[in-house]
């Protein structure tokens, strides 16, 4: 399902955020972003007037991460701030090693790079990049990616109850992760149950 169409309007600001996973050759995993802001006219900022297309924000993070989600290097990189001192402090970003993507990322991040120890956008990124570092790394954690299905009786997830089709009532984990059901058939007990969700 699409968004319905909208009024009639004219674009005054766009912010692009793009985010990547790789695989590298050395085992360790770069989870990348970009951010850009732009406006399709010429605008004022404090230290003066930007072209039309010409940057607000363009702002680069790269976290490197083992399979553990630990933070092995980071660095950032920003080439168009909103200020012309911006970038001096792009070496703060290096403080994220050593950290973990998991439970409290967001906080620790914060502690670490947040305030005037870094930047609002680049912070505010890294936490898509944590969700983005789960999804590169999704079904890879445990070794080989082709490894024997675990049985729909053995499944649980950590996700459930982060959304609505996590939620614990869903049909979805009723299919998926029945042990961890709590809707209607909770209390049911399913033989064979890989046959029949499966």
């Amino acid at each position: 399902m699409e968004l319905s169409a909208p009024a009639a309007r004219k674009p005054l600001h766009t912010r692009k955020i793009e985010l990547t996973g790789y695989e590298r050759e050395d085992g360790l995993y770069d989870i990348e972003g970009h951010l850009t802001d732009e406006r399709p006219h010429a605008y004022r900022m404090a230290e003066g007037v930007r072209a039309e297309g010409e940057f607000m924000h363009d702002l680069w993070i790269r976290i490197t991460i083992n399979r553990e989600f630990e933070v092995v290097q980071s660095e950032a990189a920003m080439p168009t701030g909103a200020f012309s001192i911006c970038h001096e402090i792009a070496p703060s970003f290096a403080n994220l090693a050593g950290l973990r993507i998991g439970p409290g990322w967001n906080q620790k991040v914060r502690e670490r790079v947040g305030g005037t120890n870094g930047c609002t956008h680049i912070v505010e990124m890294l936490a898509q990049i944590a969700t983005t570092a789960i999804q590169t790394l999704w079904g890879m954690q445990n070794g080989d990616d082709n490894k024997t299905e675990t049985p729909v009786s053995e499944r649980r997830s950590n996700q459930i109850n982060t959304c609505y089709a996590y939620r614990s009532d869903s049909p979805m984990v009723l299919k998926y992760y029945p042990v961890q059901y709590t809707g209607e058939l909770a209390d049911v007990i399913v033989k064979d149950i890989d046959a029949t969700y499966s």
